[in-house]
């Protein structure tokens, strides 16, 4: 690999790059450090001068108005290319969730193509490349098969992958869609005001017309009351239940704690973690211990 120092304006952003939205508020951030330390990761660059990646720091070097900046030339075929563009933007979490989902089926089908094992194995084979997990590719790969109008929400930076996904996994089929709506119409913004309107929708189909009524759109944590007032939580199992209960949700925790990234948790990780688990510390405080030492909870 050979650097040199070039002027910005000599090189070219590559069009055919996973990443598309640039925000300029942190292309200035970074342009007034650049000022300050300069630009200490050279620019990966082809023998043509098309940017493979540091286009970020690129766009804040010309933004800082600097003359020459450091750029690494690398020889690379187009798929190498796309792969370590891929990479670099899932670890700086840098692209939108649609933006990571058409890469990483673009990824995919090469990762298959290449096992011939089927998409099973793909997806393994690929989460292995990049550093994730098999839940990481396939939440993402799901979001492919979304509505046009949900496609649309996520391809925005400030759309919330984690509302779709969850919505998806708790909601009655017959809901979803309308629950996506209202996320991608602003009319629901927190996390765990449509996981609880999803819960609450399951558990009492007939609070539908109520539940959904309502104005959601600035609820935070604390309107989950408002939920359980409409729909109430379910805390009064038998003890045989609740052993059942404590024994999915113990198994959840698990198989959510072993696919998590230890070197990079995500908030949506984070957040499913802490919920998990302070579902779990509900259903042991009403437990009746006695009833697991006489041997009544298998």
């Amino acid at each position: 690999m050979e650097i040199q120092f070039v002027d910005p304006n000599d090189l070219k952003a590559d069009p055919k790059q996973p990443r598309h939205f640039f925000d300029i508020t942190r292309i200035k951030e970074m342009a007034k450090s650049i000022l300050t330390e300069g630009v200490i990761n050279p620019i990966e660059v082809d023998r043509n001068f098309v940017i493979i990646t540091g286009e970020m720091r690129w766009r804040a070097s010309k933004e800082a108005g600097l003359k020459e900046i450091p750029v690494k030339i690398v020889d690379i075929d187009e798929d190498t290319r796309f792969r370590r563009q891929t990479i670099e933007n899932i670890h700086h979490n840098t692209m939108t969730a649609m933006e990571t989902a058409e890469a990483l089926s673009r990824l995919l089908r090469t990762a298959c193509a290449d096992i011939k094992e089927g998409e099973d194995a793909g997806i393994r084979n690929l989460a292995r490349e990049i550093g994730k997990s098999d839940a990481f590719i396939r939440d993402h790969i799901n979001l492919l098969k979304q509505s046009n109008k949900t496609k649309e929400y996520l391809s925005n930076p400030k759309g919330k992958m984690s509302l779709i996904r969850d919505i998806d996994r708790f909601a009655p089929d017959e809901y979803k869609e309308e629950l996506k709506e209202k996320v991608a119409d602003g009319a629901i913004n927190n996390y765990r005001i449509a996981t609880e309107l999803s819960r609450a929708l399951s558990r009492q189909p007939d609070s539908a017309d109520e539940l959904l009524s309502k104005d959601w759109s600035i609820a935070r944590d604390s309107d989950v009351k408002k939920i359980h007032d409409i729909v109430p939580e379910e805390k009064f199992l038998e003890h045989e239940e609740l052993g059942v209960e404590i024994s999915r949700k113990i198994t959840q925790l698990i198989v959510l704690l072993k696919k998590v990234d230890k070197k990079r948790v995500y908030a949506w990780e984070k957040v499913s973690i802490k919920r998990d688990t302070i579902e779990l510390m509900e259903l042991l405080k009403n437990f009746n211990n006695e009833m697991l030492l006489e041997g009544k909870v298998v």
